[in-house]
């Protein structure tokens, strides 16, 4: 495959409750304010152009004594690796403006250009607005279908409803479609295969809609942010996608 540009995004935070978004997807978010450094890969959430990151900022109660935030966006050429690697944007938080307590508030917002050559990813042009009633349910009833066949370990069913996904992550990060798919073919089997195969029950009415991008994406996640349809092989945990667009042959995950 040829090179491609790999972005990242990486955060170092104390003391604050912190969310960062790039396009309005949520890339990174701790509303707890415990010291960390986390790594995001980008790829899949840029688009070709513009892009924007925004970051909001909350204080704890009570306040923490030790409060700081610095984020910023690398990018590297695949080809070459760690060596290549550039800051493209950042953010540093001053320290000692007003905050209110989480959720916060927007403290930054930077735009920058990436160009991947991966295409026009299919959810920017899906369907935007508001969430219905017929679409929560239509959701719901797509989020039941993968944990009914991944529970009765149906891989081909469970790739047929990742083909977009894996689709577009693939072309997001440079890598062969094929064998991307062949690649998380054989995770999947090798966790549906193992005798300690388990998967968390579903809860259906607990489970929250997060539309972003003008409703054109929708995470489906439990009541802690987690993915719905997850379990674990043993001592190795898994979690399957969760972002749906509404596409023209309906609610598709689509990352």
């Amino acid at each position: 495959m040829p090179s491609i540009l790999q972005f990242r995004f990486e955060a170092e935070c104390a003391g604050l409750a912190a969310e960062a978004r790039i396009n309005d997807i949520p890339v990174d978010r701790d509303p707890t304010g415990v010291p960390r450094i986390s790594q995001n890969a980008l790829n899949h959430w840029l688009i070709e152009g513009e892009n924007r990151l925004s970051v909001s900022l909350g204080r704890l109660d009570p306040a923490s004594a030790l409060e700081r935030y610095e984020c910023e966006v690398l990018a590297r050429d695949s080809a070459i690796g760690s060596a290549s690697e550039e800051r493209v944007v950042g953010y540093r938080w001053p320290g000692g403006a007003s905050l209110p307590t989480w959720p916060g508030r927007e403290v930054a917002c930077l735009t920058f250009h990436a160009y991947l050559g991966a295409g026009r990813w299919r959810w920017l042009d899906a369907g935007s607005g508001p969430i219905a009633e017929s679409d929560r349910l239509r959701l719901l009833a797509r989020v039941a279908e993968l944990h009914r066949a991944t529970s009765a370990r149906q891989l081909e069913v469970v790739l047929q409803q990742l083909t977009t996904q894996h689709q577009e992550m693939a072309r997001a990060h440079g890598a062969d479609p094929d064998a991307y798919r062949d690649r998380q073919s054989r995770t999947l089997e090798a966790y549906m295969s193992h005798d300690r195969f388990r998967l968390e029950p579903l809860e259906l009415s607990r489970l929250k809609l997060e539309p972003r991008a003008d409703g054109r994406l929708v995470f489906v996640t439990d009541q802690d942010g987690r993915a719905p349809v997850r379990g674990s092989a043993g001592a190795v945990a898994f979690q399957l996608p969760s972002v749906f667009s509404r596409l023209e042959e309906g609610w598709t995950l689509v990352r």
